[in-house]
């Protein structure tokens, strides 16, 4: 049973009780006040009881904490700032020193992760841990390329990094993870007729999102969040803004076909409203993500998207979304686009130095794409 003791030359009440190994500790209540030291003494015997009852938690401790300051009459009270909390702390911050293309991507993997974890996002930061932050890198390697996990894992470990600076987390849990190794696996692109089958059991938006994809080579992401002030009908134009500081704007110049179809769309909506409603804002990866959502559309199609085991055991599949770029890319080379207009078209950063003094001018992009075939109809 817990109990107050008085000690020479001491004001204070000591809080005395048993730990569950039957050891006696003897604490200062830091109170004059014989009640109150006696609350604190049974919060402390409380927190004892969870502790060998193998039902303590950070959160039920600083909640013991917190009731010792209720009952002791003290104004404050222990906060633990959520693992929500701070990741959308952690964006504002970003905000001010990083360009608007920069602060979607990091949004998009906030959104990914603090979704993977479901109400336990709602935990305080403290009791993150290592296994759930691999659990979601995982889950990237499910969907995505190693490449692009690795850039997730970046990006929560710079977050919990700010955190542990900041001194609401003693250790960075993501730093136990292990960063992705490619394994070697590639993307194939798909053929036409698959690019035409794909599109023929997806739906309008899909449709739009998929033809998009195979003749502008943009990312998944990016195109679901085309806006219809991106498009310039007039000129034949898609204009996009670049990753990276500068963020400095991409003109692409519409494919025949992607002109007609927008063309066919316009009339319903507004400039600042998405191209492709349904699919605005949606995160790629996850459980109920556009990549997971594209694999569903392949079934449908009877596209084998050519899953295979790598040699860590994970499964990658060939052909995905992403796989759409590099039909972008070799159709526009088996039509016999140069490199540097290829590299131009996609924003490759290979060979950036002959992309410095290569100026080419959007008349000859818009060669480049309208010399490729318009898809077949299946």
């Amino acid at each position: 049973m817990a109990s107050v003791h008085r000690r020479p030359k001491t004001r204070y009440w000591f809080a005395g009780w048993y730990d569950a190994q039957g050891r006696f500790h003897l604490r200062s209540t830091r109170e004059t006040d014989r009640k109150k030291a006696l609350a604190v003494a049974l919060e402390y015997e409380r927190a004892e009881k969870m502790a060998k009852a193998g039902r303590a938690s950070e959160t039920q401790f600083r909640k013991v904490l917190n009731d010792i300051l209720v009952r002791t009459g003290s104004p404050d009270r222990l906060r633990a700032t959520s693992t929500r909390e701070w990741f959308n702390d952690w964006l504002r911050r970003k905000e001010a020193t990083r360009t608007q293309d920069t602060i979607d991507r990091y949004r998009a993997v906030v959104i990914s992760f603090l979704g993977h974890l479901e109400d336990r996002a709602d935990r305080p930061l403290a009791e993150l841990h290592a296994t759930e932050v691999d659990d979601y890198i995982s889950e990237c390697l499910e969907t995505s390329s190693a490449k692009t996990a690795k850039l997730h894992l970046e990006m929560i470990r710079s977050a919990l990094g700010m955190a542990r600076r900041h001194g609401l987390i003693d250790t960075n849990p993501a730093e136990a993870v292990e960063m992705p190794e490619g394994d070697g696996e590639t993307h194939e692109p798909f053929t036409d007729t698959e690019v035409s089958l794909l599109r023929k059991v997806a739906d309008p938006d899909w449709s739009t999102l998929i033809l998009l994809g195979a003749r502008t080579g943009v990312r998944l992401t990016k195109l679901a969040s085309l806006r219809w002030d991106q498009v310039n009908l007039v000129e034949g134009t898609i204009t996009l803004m670049k990753p990276g500081k500068r963020g400095n704007a991409v003109v692409i110049p519409m494919h025949n076909e992607v002109r007609e179809r927008l063309g066919a769309l316009a009339g319903a909506g507004t400039p600042g409203e998405c191209v492709m409603p349904s699919l605005a804002g949606e995160e790629a990866g996850g459980k109920r993500g556009l990549s997971r959502r594209f694999k569903k559309i392949a079934a449908a199609a009877g596209v084998d998207l050519k899953e295979i085991t790598t040699a860590t055991g994970r499964k990658f599949c060939r052909l995905s979304f992403h796989s759409l770029r590099h039909t972008f890319v070799s159709d526009l080379a088996n039509n016999g686009a140069q490199p540097e207009t290829r590299r131009k078209l996609t924003g490759q950063r290979s060979a950036s130095t002959h992309n410095i003094y290569t100026h080419l001018q959007l008349d000859t992009l818009r060669v480049a794409i309208n010399a490729l075939p318009r898809l077949p109809v299946v």
